[in-house]
């Protein structure tokens, strides 16, 4: 199942049985780029949290950094985002407070689909900017989405998610 557009940004997402457990695969779709390795199974529960961390701070990851190089920003934000010793830090003259930082990160790393990926979404005035590294292919992405779109794909994700895990559990209990 798609959800968004695979030309500015997309999930492309599958649910699976095994056994007692429900699974997910899933990636991204960036510009028409495959982000992510959709071949992975991985346990619902466990990227439900990824996906729900992502929905729970939205509103939470304003910052005005925009004059700031993709690059730079990106590669400052993995070697500084988990370091929790300043309040305070500044990215090219341009003073930012840590815990606004910290919402900065949508789970680099936290799920296994996005092994050695690093993920983060500023929200601007206007758009959400998703920045990404590829630490496979030491390769960066960046996409200007319009505003609340990134938003809108994890919550219809997760909705179409919950409506499916309760059917799921409602065929199963009645046929017992």
């Amino acid at each position: 199942m798609i959800f968004g557009d695979r030309n500015i940004f997309a999930i492309d997402a599958d649910l699976t049985q095994e056994g007692l457990y429900a699974c997910i695969n899933y990636c991204f779709w960036i510009r028409n780029q495959l982000v992510g390795d959709k071949t992975i199974t991985s346990l619902l529960t466990t990227e439900l949290d990824f996906i729900s961390n992502v929905i729970d701070k939205k509103g939470k990851r304003y910052c005005n950094i925009e004059r700031v190089s993709t690059v730079t920003l990106t590669d400052y934000l993995i070697n500084n985002i988990w370091n929790p010793e300043d309040t305070f830090t500044t990215i090219d003259n341009v003073y930012i407070a840590k815990d606004i930082l910290n919402n900065l990160d949508i789970g680099s790393n936290a799920s296994e689909s996005f092994t050695q990926f690093y993920l983060f979404v500023i929200e601007c005035n206007g758009y959400d900017w998703f920045l990404l590294k590829d630490g496979n292919a030491n390769k960066y992405i960046d996409i200007k989405i319009p505003k609340n779109n990134f938003y809108q794909v994890f919550e219809h994700l997760k909705k179409w998610i919950d409506d499916s895990t309760s059917l799921a559990l409602n065929s199963y209990i009645n046929r017992r």
